[in-house]
């Protein structure tokens, strides 16, 4: 009878941690950019609410944008700062008709638009972390929302 009880006990620590793991995987991604894919919709959307966007143009093929996603997205202070912008990632391949406007010729390239959709400031290929959160908040003090 002990032994069943040990063993059952065993069988519930296994379930509970690796339930745990699953539960920690789920939260990292929670803590990385929210992304919206209409940019139409986001563009309207940011006119109502007085906020810039931030338009990230890209590949499922393209690495530098995959690291970009892992790296710079992921990053808390990033992050933080992403909540005060309208985010919205178009796939390049996917909806062609909204880089038209923009002339979008390398990958990824992110386009931080006033809430009329104007350009604020461009940032083309990859950019590392710290550069990047400068640049969100240089445009966060351009368009009084910082």
């Amino acid at each position: 009878m002990k032994k069943t009880v040990v063993v059952l006990l065993a069988g519930i620590c296994v379930c509970l941690s690796a339930c745990s793991h699953k539960a920690g995987t789920q939260n990292n991604s929670a803590k990385c950019i929210i992304w919206n894919t209409d940019l139409v919709k986001i563009l309207a959307q940011a006119k109502l609410e007085r906020k810039p966007v931030m338009a990230d143009f890209v590949s499922e093929e393209s690495e530098w944008c995959k690291k970009m996603d892992a790296e710079v997205f992921c990053d808390p202070g990033v992050v933080k700062l992403s909540q005060k912008f309208l985010n919205v990632k178009i796939d390049v391949y996917k909806t062609p008709e909204a880089v038209t406007p923009y002339g979008i010729g390398s990958l990824p390239t992110i386009l931080f638009l006033d809430r009329d959709g104007e350009l604020l400031q461009p940032v083309v290929g990859y950019s590392e972390t710290k550069d990047f959160k400068k640049v969100m908040s240089v445009v966060l003090r351009k368009s009084g929302t910082l």
